[in-house]
Order: structure tokens, then sequence, then C-alpha cells
């Protein structure tokens, strides 16, 4: 039995912090890949002298 508990602890681990972190990965993947109208206008200020 307890090695039953083990093997679910293991599983528990991997199958429940691994998917949110892949998913948040991406997340931060996608949005640092296309810049934000907020960065485009900071970009455009620091170009322009202002």
């Amino acid at each position: 039995m307890e090695e039953f508990g083990l093997t679910a602890a293991t599983w528990a681990w991997l199958l429940i912090p691994m998917p949110v972190l892949i998913v948040l990965s991406l997340i931060t993947y996608y949005s640092e890949k296309k810049p934000s109208n907020i960065t485009v206008e900071k970009e455009r200020m620091n170009h322009n002298g202002y």
C-alpha cells in the first residue's frame, strides 16, 4: 500500500504541475514574441527622443 502511495504521489507531481508549467511557458513565449501596444509606444517615444 505504501508503494502505491509513493507511485500515486509521483504521478501527481508529474501530471499536475508539468502541464501548468508548459501552458504558462507557452503563454509567456507568445506574449513576449508579439509586442504589445505599450511596448510599441515606448519604443516610438524613445526613438523620437521624447
